[in-house]
């Protein structure tokens, strides 16, 4: 039996050597989550070239790690803890690029650091470090340009952008964008909408405002958007005798008159919808 510590030994070892009867593997995941942390914070693996020694650091610490078998536990553990560690930084560039752009189509607007999901973080944190970065080469600029245009806005201008295109498109067309639409700018508008009615609980006042404001409805899902809109346009119907005007000084009647005009596009019909506007408001089909 190995001689026992006596407690005032144990105390000092405690104060002066945190950890020190901890395993080699416990210290080593230990360090592990660290370098993790540093990861998603920096938006990328941190470089020998790092302002900050702790990043420097890290760097070195996984570099040890190249030379092992790719069998090793650590070496296992780092690629599903950390895809892409042992690449070099212009692989681990494109490959995050890659990734942005991949959640940009999913999502329809760029990660940012608030998001809820630790990987779609880490794209968020990249995606600001680019925006810092004060000497981007004209390679990886160029790229961001072609591959993410407005990359380079503040996360608050990109929405404001949105706002903008989804509020004139509604004006527009009578309806919100579509994610089945074969216009890629429709489809990653549509998909933004989608997100924001995603964050409305965490969304701040000032953008609730804007959206309510803006764009009537947002909230609602898209059948029963349509029921409502129809209940909307027969009760004028029977108020005024007529169809709402999308010229009309009241901005809710101008919402139904646009609504209204489109009554007939092929993409919101159904044959339980004709039915129903049938029975709402004869002669629609006029």
């Amino acid at each position: 039996m190995g001689e026992r510590i006596l407690p005032h030994r144990r105390t000092l070892l405690d104060g002066r050597l945190p950890g020190w009867n901890k395993s080699a593997k416990d210290v080593w995941h230990a360090r592990l989550d660290e370098v993790c942390v540093m990861v998603e914070t920096l938006g990328r693996i941190p470089r020998s070239t790092e302002k900050e020694l702790r990043h420097r650091t890290a760097s070195t610490w996984l570099k040890a790690h190249r030379s092992r078998a790719d069998d090793d536990w650590r070496v296992v553990t780092l690629n599903e803890r950390l895809p892409g560690w042992d690449e070099s930084p212009d692989k681990l560039w494109d490959d995050q690029l890659a990734a942005v752009v991949a959640f940009v189509a999913a999502n329809g607007s760029l990660p940012h650091q608030r998001e809820k999901d630790g990987k779609s973080r880490t794209l968020g944190s990249w995606i600001s470090t680019q925006r810092k970065a004060g000497a981007l080469s004209e390679y990886r600029r160029a790229e961001l340009d072609r591959q993410l245009p407005g990359w380079a806005k503040d996360f608050n201008d990109v929405w404001e952008d949105s706002l903008k295109y989804v509020t004139a498109f509604y004006n527009h067309h009578g309806r919100f964008p579509r994610v089945g639409s074969s216009d890629p700018i429709e489809v990653k508008n549509a998909r933004w909408i989608v997100m924001q009615r995603k964050l409305a609980r965490s969304m701040s006042p000032e953008r609730l405002k804007k959206l309510d404001e803006q764009l009537p409805q947002w909230r609602t899902k898209r059948n029963e958007r349509w029921r409502q809109n129809l209940g909307a346009v027969a009760d004028y119907f029977a108020t005024h005798g007529g169809p709402p005007s999308s010229r009309s000084k009241d901005r809710d009647v101008a919402y139904l008159g646009r609504w209204w005009q489109h009554r007939n596009d092929v993409q919101q019909r159904n044959p339980e919808r004709d039915a129903l506007m049938d029975e709402l408001t004869p002669g629609w089909r006029c």
